[in-house]
């Protein structure tokens, strides 16, 4: 025989308060008034800070990765762009811009890369996502918005696959071949 049976058995006959009678409970005692107002009152402003940090903290985190996609389209467009260079002073005949010249880059920068000629894909990296429909080989209205229309230096913003979102950096690359195109790398 223990102390805590009778406690137990007294309080797991006892039926659990409805809404009504917690407050009327509460109600009737300065007590638990008191309580509750201080719990209340500790608890609201910590969670509060926290989902004002939390916010804080993930625009920061946002922004942070939007430069260094704005960065990497950067140095892909300098890639492309001295690469294209060379190829032009190699031999006549040499393709400029193709998808073994944009799965190279591609290797140096460590993402995929795609170039775009007005509406319509020229070169890239990943030729399989475009064969299979996954992604369309026209240029993001979006991209050729922000590149060609407002004329942008570079250009984040986030696209999706299917149910998946990436971000996907532009920039415009000037090639001997082509007059003005768009780069754009999903990162």
């Amino acid at each position: 025989f223990s102390f805590e049976e009778p406690t137990f058995t007294k309080f797991s006959r006892e039926r659990p308060r409805v809404g009504r009678a917690l407050l009327r409970e509460i109600r009737a005692s300065f007590y638990r008034k008191l309580f509750l107002a201080f719990v209340l009152a500790s608890i609201i402003p910590v969670l509060i800070l926290a989902l004002v940090i939390r916010a804080y903290f993930a625009d920061l985190l946002r922004r942070d990765i939007q430069a260094e996609a704005a960065r990497t389209a950067t140095v892909a467009q300098r890639v492309i762009e001295e690469s294209d260079a060379l190829l032009n002073r190699g031999p006549a005949g040499l393709e400029p811009l193709n998808d073994d010249v944009m799965v190279w880059i591609s290797q140096v920068i460590d993402q995929d890369v795609n170039i775009f000629e007005g509406p319509k894909l020229v070169a890239t990296s990943e030729r399989d996502l475009f064969s299979s429909g996954l992604l369309p080989t026209r240029t993001p209205e979006n991209v050729y918005r922000a590149i060609v229309l407002e004329r942008r230096p570079s250009f984040v913003d986030e696209d999706q696959l299917g149910a998946t979102p990436f971000l996907i950096a532009a920039t415009p690359v000037r090639a001997a071949a082509q007059e003005r195109c768009k780069m754009a790398l999903p990162t």
